[in-house]
């Protein structure tokens, strides 16, 4: 298995590349538009060949979010209120594009433009 985690400091965002060594087939999960570029060039370097969106509106993702539940500490058997205080002990900055990716998602991934 091939694996990167790359990050956006913009967007507070993690973006992942998985691929399978042998076939060189990979996938891109959570992309950030303003890094297209060096998110193909990365496929292009470790000469691999994006079979199917990681992350879509279509319905053509399998989601792992009942996973998260149940093995991220900060949501595993965490109430609303406990995970909500848990997130506010972090003193997290807000992330610098929150707006717009909120909105891209109430949208369906749809921009603009």
């Amino acid at each position: 298995m091939i694996f990167r985690q790359l990050f956006d400091p913009d967007s507070s965002t993690y973006t992942y590349l998985v691929a399978d060594a042998q076939s060189r087939q990979g996938l891109i999960v959570d992309p950030v538009r303003d890094h297209a570029q060096r998110d193909l060039g990365l496929l292009q370097e470790l000469g691999l060949k994006l079979v199917y969106p990681g992350h879509d509106y279509r319905g053509r993702h399998v989601s792992t979010i009942a996973e998260e539940k149940s093995t991220n500490p900060r949501l595993a058997g965490q109430t609303r209120d406990q995970f909500i205080e848990i997130m506010k002990n972090l003193n997290l900055p807000m992330p610098g594009k929150i707006g717009e990716a909120v909105s891209a998602n109430l949208r369906g991934g749809k921009t603009d433009g």
